[in-house]
């Protein structure tokens, strides 16, 4: 149900990102389009349990990651519209997703 949950999201995201983005008429990924961020984020959490701590170091990672947008990241966000928007975000979750993973089972 959680993942059905965050493909919905993420497949929503495209659309309002690319809708925001014409009536802000700024260009590609305006940076107060946050949509993307907000959709994405519960990617963070999948097959976790839903605690403090796994939602604070989601968050954290998935802003991280979403920020440096380390390599292909940074490469894919040039796709226009909704989907280079909402791409960037999506990987980033990913990555914060195998970082959170990876603190539950050593760290936790």
């Amino acid at each position: 149900m959680h993942i059905a949950a965050c493909v919905f999201l993420t497949v929503l995201a495209v659309p309002v990102c690319a809708i925001g983005e014409l009536l802000l008429m700024r260009g590609n990924d305006p940076g107060c389009i946050v949509a993307d961020e907000f959709f994405t984020l519960p990617i963070c959490f999948l097959g976790l349990p839903f605690t403090v701590k796994t939602i604070m170091t989601g968050f954290i990672f998935h802003r991280i990651f979403d920020i440096t947008k380390p390599p292909p990241i940074r490469q894919l966000q040039k796709i226009k519209g909704g989907t280079g928007i909402v791409i960037d975000d999506f990987l980033a979750a990913l990555l914060a997703l195998a970082a959170n993973h990876f603190l539950w089972r050593v760290i936790y």
